[in-house]
């Protein structure tokens, strides 16, 4: 019995690991991993400075959330949708804490316990922990909306502190997101967009730029297997359908950019902005 109970301990672990870390293999154009590879100073410091704000204020309304619908549930009909999206919203808020929590602990711990800090941090932000959470901000924001419109069509006198919370529950995700939002772009996004390597870093030939193939954008178009897109990991700006783009032989997934970005950058380096790849090679 106790030999079944390790064994099970282990692979709970394993399991564990496997979801919540992962190797950075260069084919997630998540907006924070282009962050991280491309300037990993400026992201660290977003995180340590707006992650703790975060997490903790979800915390609270997850926890103060469940707390009155234990002792409230009954109290309202069973036609009152606002405490069914008060129910889904803590949901959707309590299953992002774990990963936002690990990453807030090696945002700040790691380097105590002599790990890589911005490997550690890489490793999470790649994994299907951070993905799932990624697809559980979406569904979000569409419950979002929904409390917006409920909390306007069904204003009810007979029910106050359930209305106030929705309505405190909703400005408080609101101001957290246009928080985050305006810390990332003063933060990290200005100086993705100004920072380009040195002159020193052996440029690409001119010659070499203009023989670079180039391809027009097409969300339908399925090149997953070769071609890394949807993103330009020097401006972050979304690829635009139709848009030009040219692409870097990078080896095993090629690298899409816009022209004028990647031009930019092969006048200063030859290297990948991505993976460091020569493009010569």
């Amino acid at each position: 019995m106790d030999f079944e109970l390790r064994d099970m301990f282990f692979q709970v672990v394993a399991f564990a690991k496997a979801y919540f870390f992962s190797e950075d293999d260069g084919r997630n154009d998540d907006i924070f991993v282009l962050a991280a590879r491309r300037h990993p100073e400026p992201t660290m410091r977003f995180l340590k400075t707006f992650l703790p704000l975060n997490t903790i204020v979800s915390s609270i309304e997850c926890l103060v959330s469940s707390v009155f619908l234990y002792f409230a549930w009954e109290q309202y009909p069973a036609s009152c949708t606002l405490r069914w999206w008060l129910l889904g919203y803590a949901m959707l808020q309590g299953y992002q804490l774990p990963v936002r929590t690990l990453l807030l602990i090696n945002c700040f711990f790691a380097g105590a316990f002599g790990l890589d800090q911005e490997a550690c941090v890489t490793s999470i932000l790649v994994s299907a922990a951070w993905r799932a959470k990624n697809v559980a901000g979406q569904f979000l924001s569409i419950w979002f909306a929904f409390g917006v419109a409920w909390l306007i069509s069904e204003h009810r006198s007979d029910c106050p502190y359930l209305t106030r919370l929705v309505m405190a529950m909703l400005l408080s995700c609101a101001a957290r997101t246009v928080v985050m939002v305006t810390g990332f772009q003063v933060l990290v996004q200005g100086d993705l967009r100004a920072g380009m390597p040195s002159k020193s870093n052996h440029p690409a030939s001119m010659a070499l730029i203009s023989k670079l193939p180039t391809l027009k954008f097409s969300s339908s178009s399925d090149e997953s297997g070769r071609v890394s897109a949807t993103l330009c990991a020097i401006c972050l700006d979304d690829f635009r359908e139709g848009e030009e783009l040219k692409r870097l032989p990078c080896s095993p997934i090629e690298h899409l950019f816009h022209c004028g970005c990647i031009d930019q950058w092969l006048a200063c380096s030859k290297k990948c902005p991505l993976c460091a790849h020569p493009v010569d090679a």
